[in-house]
């Protein structure tokens, strides 16, 4: 009997009245009971009791060391310029009814900046021409690895060969562009002052004896300065060039040819044959200025009877030999007209 009542007063400490909210509830199918284990051998994390008191050691809330917190704080603390610049709080240089337009103003700006920026950003060819992005349009993405590489081991090659062609510590120090290390920085420096002095010595010398203005005129090594107009520079020049062809141009065409010198038929000309030449130009060169100037002819035909008689034309020789045959003035000027015309339309 009395094991049976001890069996009843176990079973009365184990064993709890169930309660009627437990047994309305129903179970769910998708969520699956899991078993609840409180012993210390199979529980999945410690309890508190288990866990040593070093682990949650009691906060000392003395003054002496709750100050030094408080002070650490609050020197790290931002300060209003930065809560303003982080829109935090509003700035108190200014007045409460223009706080809102004015943060709406900066925050304009700043769109306004980004935009700006946007703008001015490179394209992604730019970027990709530049090797700071890979350009996946030209090359398929299989193969950007290997470009990339290949890109890689040419720009190695070219900085290789760079290297190797560079000069030398010694042809470096020869040319003055390092500085010898073998010498104390004393005697460099005199060493350099030395030299600076003697190149500033040579050049005044050279100075000194530089040729003039003149001298480089005479020797043709500069050009004469103008004395015109630089609006009419242009024109001096082609007029130039002009008169030395026409000038060369008139010697080519009164040479002696081969044949003349071959078979020794040209003779120099008498002294008395040159006063002939010159006087027979002379009077013919009288002629055309005053058909010229009695405007009968126009400046360009007057310039192109000119090259005729310089240039011995046949016709006129023919009209100066009638002149000097008869005598008549009229004749020749009207000789003179009609070839000034005749040339002119050619």
């Amino acid at each position: 009997m009395a094991k049976k009542a001890n069996k009843g007063k176990k079973a009365g400490v184990t064993t709890a009245p169930s309660s009627p909210v437990k047994k309305a509830a129903p179970k769910c199918s998708s969520y699956p009971s899991t078993p609840v284990s409180t012993s210390k051998t199979s529980a999945s994390s410690p309890l508190a009791s288990d866990i040593p008191d070093e682990v949650h050691p009691v906060d000392d809330l003395s003054m002496e060391t709750l100050a030094p917190k408080i002070e650490r704080r609050l020197s790290a603390r931002p300060g209003a310029a930065d809560l303003d610049q982080q829109n935090i709080i509003h700035t108190l240089n200014m007045a409460p009814q223009i706080q809102a337009s004015a943060k709406l103003l900066e925050r304009n700006l700043s769109a306004n900046s980004v935009n700006h920026l946007l703008e001015k950003r490179r394209s992604l060819h730019e970027l990709a021409d530049q090797g700071l992005v890979t350009n996946s349009s030209k090359v398929a993405p299989t193969l950007q690895a290997k470009s990339d590489q290949l890109k890689r081991q040419l720009t190695a090659d070219k900085l290789h060969k760079q290297i190797n062609r560079r000069p030398s510590q010694k042809e470096l120090t020869e040319q003055g562009v390092l500085d010898d290390g073998q010498v104390a920085p004393s005697l460099l420096a005199t060493a350099k002052k030395l030299e600076r002095a003697m190149i500033e010595n040579q050049v005044g010398h050279l100075l000194e004896t530089r040729p003039g203005m003149q001298d480089m005129l005479s020797q043709n090594i500069c050009p004469e300065p103008p004395q015109v107009a630089n609006a009419i520079q242009g024109v001096m020049h082609s007029l130039e060039r002009n008169l030395k062809a026409d000038q060369l141009s008139r010697k080519l065409r009164t040479r002696r040819s081969l044949d003349d010198i071959s078979a020794g038929q040209a003779t120099k000309p008498s002294a008395h044959e040159h006063a002939v030449r010159r006087a027979r130009y002379t009077l013919a060169l009288k002629a055309a200025s005053r058909i010229a100037a009695d405007k009968l002819i126009s400046p360009t035909e007057k310039g192109c009877l000119k090259d005729c008689i310089l240039s011995d034309d046949p016709r006129v020789v023919k009209a100066m030999a009638a002149y000097e045959a008869d005598l008549d003035v009229e004749e020749m000027l009207d000789s003179l007209y009609r070839i000034a015309k005749n040339v002119a339309l050619v």
